[in-house]
């Protein structure tokens, strides 16, 4: 029980809280949050859908704090075109932000095929070996 109040038990290390159940977290396990297309931006300019993707989005991030993830992998399209809106892109960077640095920043990389949707006659200075890791300042 906690010194604070004699009906809460003490938080357990390794131990984490999900609604009813508890799960036995080894602290040797890699917690991982999956998410793919994303699509941020789709049916934008619709007044009834059109904030579906980046409220999914920030709700991805969201739970990743929650959770306490070690990274979030997000696999597929992030957003729907590959020439996102100003206020997509302003949008995606705040969340980012707000929810990647503070009293636990998350490095944030990323990583995608420099081959795919490349226009032809352009060349892409890119290597295997080589991670781009962008700080996200406005």
């Amino acid at each position: 029980m906690s010194d604070n109040d004699p009906g809460t038990p003490a938080p357990t290390p390794g131990i984490t809280n999900s609604g009813n159940s508890c799960h036995i977290v080894p602290e040797d396990t890699i917690r991982i949050l999956l998410a793919t297309d994303n699509h941020i931006g789709y049916m934008e300019r619709d007044p009834i859908r059109g904030q579906d993707s980046i409220n999914t989005f920030k709700e991805i991030l969201e739970l990743a704090v929650k959770n306490e993830v070690d990274f979030i992998l997000l696999a597929g399209d992030l957003f729907h075109e590959n020439k996102p809106s100003r206020d997509s892109l302003y949008r995606t960077i705040a969340l980012l932000r707000e929810h990647t640095l503070g009293d636990k920043p998350v490095q944030v990389e990323l990583l995608s095929d420099p081959d795919e949707g490349k226009a032809s006659g352009f060349t892409c200075a890119h290597s295997p070996s080589i991670s781009f890791f962008i700080d996200f300042q406005l």
